[in-house]
């Protein structure tokens, strides 16, 4: 008798995998058919034509791309001229800066010496 329920089980298993199987099929031809109709599926289009819109997609991209870069090097090139000097105080002369913290606002500019100074700045 457990032989039986075994093969029963066995049989209603694979008869509902059919079924399913064959109902599935039914189904996904009649929505590939309505797409098609509607136009929204064409089964013409290849892999060529989609290699095609990839390659377009790349020569764009590719062309955004060069158009940054030169607009990079523009800039840079703006930016040069708006570089600060390295430069180093000479010898006899010191900062004091009006909050204590340097690099904010001016600094006043104090002689430690009394030596003639014939430039504020030596720079590099």
């Amino acid at each position: 008798m457990n032989d039986k329920r075994a093969t029963n089980w066995l049989a209603g298993m694979t008869w509902t995998v059919l079924v399913s199987a064959i109902t599935c099929a039914i189904f996904a031809s009649i929505l590939m058919s309505a797409f098609y109709m509607t136009g929204l599926f064409d089964p013409d289009t290849g892999a060529a034509d989609v290699s095609q819109s990839v390659n377009q997609r790349v020569e764009v991209l590719a062309a955004e791309v060069k158009a940054l870069r030169e607009n990079n090097e523009e800039i840079s090139k703006y930016l040069e001229g708006w570089t600060p000097l390295k430069c180093r105080r000479e010898l006899g002369v010191k900062e004091e800066w009006p909050l204590g913290i340097p690099g904010l606002g001016l600094p006043e500019i104090v002689p430690r010496s009394y030596l003639p100074l014939q430039g504020a700045f030596v720079c590099e």
